[in-house]
């Protein structure tokens, strides 16, 4: 498997920090293959989605109704 990159700024401090639990969720899962490892990245997954799919409420898709 293909080590992860660098991890890219989205200039929101919560969704980087968010990406980099994404990632080392990821990366021990990886390392260890294990039932724990896999439930830290859904739980990394579905906190980060959860969270991004209300900013887009609050903010893109408002907007894009009011257009």
């Amino acid at each position: 498997m293909t080590a992860l990159g660098t991890i890219q700024s989205v200039s929101v401090a919560a969704l980087d920090a968010e990406h980099e639990a994404c990632a080392a969720a990821l990366k021990e899962l990886v390392s260890t293959r294990s039932l724990s490892a896999l439930e830290k990245v859904l739980r990394a997954y579905e906190v980060h989605f959860s969270h991004e799919e209300s900013l887009l409420d609050a903010h893109l898709w408002k907007d894009a109704a009011a257009a």
